[in-house]
């Protein structure tokens, strides 16, 4: 069965606007972008539509791609003393020429991904002061599904900061059989209760167990058309719940970021 993205994000949204109508102060969300990128200002949209929703000023920082580290470095760091915005996120990828996790770590307490060497500490010491979103969206979507990881043969494609190495840990903490593997194979996707992919390989999730979950949040634009890491045809008969893409993961976890900005005037 094809989970609906947009409809458990809406769920959540719906919850945001009941906790946004208790919390009287001005809301300001900020986003510093590098460089210019047709995709990425894609994702801002759908950021900058959800604040508006949940009457949350968004502001995005423009700045030019040969930024150099010092300047960058002190445009972060004014931003973070001010009291506006009371909450930052850093868009990545950043040019190569520039330090991610040393730029992260700038955000301080304005981080809301769980990206700052701090709050990532937090998390993986299993004393988390906020949530990454790709785990909440896990969890959102195990959840409603009813699904329990436990004891479960679960496989994670990719260990990337965002996606697989906190996915990988949070499923540890819930006791399931992890599956981290240096290539993808038959036998661990034959094999696997639940598949989380986060590859970014379009179609490169052919074949399943019978009965599987896929969470995929792999994303890949080819000829102006959007995959995933999952090919829907040749698994659509055989997992009993997968994510599609678009329409899947990415509803959801804008939608977990909020949740998690949200979360600091509670």
């Amino acid at each position: 069965m094809k989970i609906d993205g947009q409809v458990i994000a809406k769920e959540i949204i719906e919850n945001l606007k009941k906790t946004r109508e208790k919390i009287k102060e001005k809301l300001v969300l900020g986003i510093i972008k590098v460089g210019h990128d047709p995709e990425v200002d894609l994702f801002i949209k759908q950021k900058e539509k959800l604040a508006k929703e949940l009457n949350i000023d968004f502001r995005v920082y423009n700045l030019k791609e040969t930024v150099k580290k010092k300047e960058l470095r002190n445009f972060i760091k004014d931003l973070v003393k001010k009291k506006y915005p009371q909450g930052l996120i850093l868009q990545l990828p950043l040019p190569k020429h520039l330090n991610q996790q040393y730029f992260l770590n700038a955000l301080h307490t304005k981080d809301i991904e769980c990206l700052t060497v701090k709050n990532l500490g937090y998390f993986f010491s299993g004393k988390p002061k906020i949530l990454p979103p790709s785990v909440k969206t896990v969890e959102v979507i195990l959840k409603k599904i009813n699904f329990n990881p436990e004891e479960k043969n679960c496989l994670v494609l990719g260990y990337g900061k965002l996606i697989g190495k906190p996915i990988a840990h949070w499923l540890r903490e819930k006791k399931a059989n992890l599956i981290l593997p240096h290539r993808i194979e038959d036998d661990f996707l034959l094999k696997s209760d639940l598949i989380i992919s986060g590859v970014g390989v379009p179609k490169i999730i052919n074949k399943c167990k019978k009965g599987a979950v896929i969470i995929d949040f792999g994303y890949k634009k080819l000829e102006n058309k959007i995959y995933g890491d999952l090919d829907e045809e040749k698994i659509e008969n055989l997992a009993s719940y997968y994510t599609p893409t678009p329409g899947g993961t990415g509803p959801i976890l804008v939608a977990c970021l909020f949740e998690n900005f949200l979360e600091k005037f509670l």
